[in-house]
């Protein structure tokens, strides 16, 4: 009689194991599945790709970014709006590392890049430092540049307006170049470089130079330039900017499936409205700081 309470008690654990443990993946799937609909819901559960913290930045008495927060989920499509002026390239430039801030944090990808100091001693004090503590500063401050460089080569992609592809190379040699600055086998970097153009419908204009292509190829090789190093994050500077209306709606469809065919976090400067209401969020910027 024992052993038979024993038994049935043993079955009734598992099966209410069984059936709680249904729930929980029913509950599991329909909050990814919220989180998968709406982003804002997304940033409480994923890590955060990009943190900027009381970024501020000027050009002489111009305060040009006034303390300027901003916090980014992973896989999430963000877009800045704003009058010209208000700052929008500036912060971009600063948080894809191609400028400095004044003040402030960022951290990206979890890494705070703010280790990658490349001050030197200043040019008023180096006639009384001695040679050799110059010349260890000098490599010290180069050595860092030549970090963050690496850094952003292997973390973020850029995309610019006006593609900024190298006329005399073919789209092939365009898309590989980043990867051959990185390090990569010349082999490695053409079959990636390949790849990428044919994923973006590219493969017959392989070794076809920039004029002989249209706007929307163009755009479409500057992404793929943009993708060879397999980074987490894509800043977009007006990518939309010189392109016709059909290629614009190429391009918007393209970063959502780049998004999630690459596990991409996109941050884009627009004054495109259609493309902004293809975002997760919109922000926008007056004077200096988010409304």
């Amino acid at each position: 009689m024992f052993v038979q309470k024993k038994c049935f008690s043993g079955k009734f654990f598992v099966i209410f194991f069984l059936f709680f443990e249904k729930n929980m993946r029913k509950s599991l799937k329909s909050l990814l599945s919220v989180c998968k609909k709406n982003r804002i819901f997304a940033k409480i559960f994923l890590r955060k790709m990009i943190k900027a913290t009381n970024i501020t930045k000027s050009f002489g008495s111009l305060q040009v970014l006034k303390g300027v927060d901003l916090q980014i989920a992973e896989k999430e499509i963000v877009t800045i709006t704003g009058a010209s002026g208000a700052g929008k390239t500036t912060l971009l430039q600063i948080l894809g590392t191609l400028d400095k801030a004044d003040s402030g944090t960022l951290e990206i990808n979890g890494v705070n890049v703010s280790i990658f100091d490349t001050k030197d001693i200043p040019s008023i004090l180096k006639p009384f430092v001695p040679y050799w503590v110059r010349t260890i500063s000098h490599r010290r401050s180069v050595l860092k540049s030549n970090s963050l460089a690496d850094f952003r080569n292997r973390t973020i992609g850029f995309v610019f307006q006006f593609h900024q592809l190298m006329p005399e190379f073919s789209a092939l040699e365009n898309v590989m170049m980043p990867a051959l600055i990185g390090g990569e086998s010349f082999r490695n970097a053409e079959k990636k470089a390949a790849e990428l153009l044919d994923f973006l419908q590219l493969t017959p204009r392989l070794h076809h130079r920039p004029a002989e292509l249209s706007g929307g190829e163009k755009q479409r090789v500057a992404v793929a330039r943009a993708l060879i190093n397999t980074p987490k994050v894509i800043l977009a500077d007006e990518p939309s900017g010189s392109l016709d209306s059909k290629n614009k709606a190429e391009l918007h469809r393209l970063f959502l499936d780049l998004r999630d065919n690459f596990n991409l976090t996109i941050l884009i400067v627009t004054h495109d409205k259609e493309l902004s209401s293809f975002a997760d969020r919109n922000l926008v910027m007056s004077d200096g700081m988010f409304l």
